[in-house]
């Protein structure tokens, strides 16, 4: 079987709390790095949820991003494919 792809996984720990239950700024900056690594952005789509915590997931035309947050943790996970 021929490798197409890589897949990173990452627990981010000791971020910053209030960044991680702001939606549009994760938004922002996901798109901003997508662009500045040189992929394609298909769609990006976002959750807020209650009482705290955010997912956003990125489909690129090379595959997907997706970030789910912890706010009460400073913790985060991130998928790119």
């Amino acid at each position: 079987m021929e490798i197409t792809g890589r897949q990173l996984v990452a627990e981010l720990a000791g971020c910053d709390k209030t960044l991680l239950n702001d939606e549009s700024r994760l938004k922002a900056i996901l798109t901003a790095g997508i662009r500045e690594c040189g992929f394609t952005l298909v769609r990006i789509s976002s959750h807020q949820f209650t009482p705290i915590g955010v997912t956003v997931i990125a489909i690129i035309s090379e595959s997907h991003i997706a970030l789910h947050t912890f706010p009460e943790a400073g913790h985060v996970s991130l998928d790119i494919y």
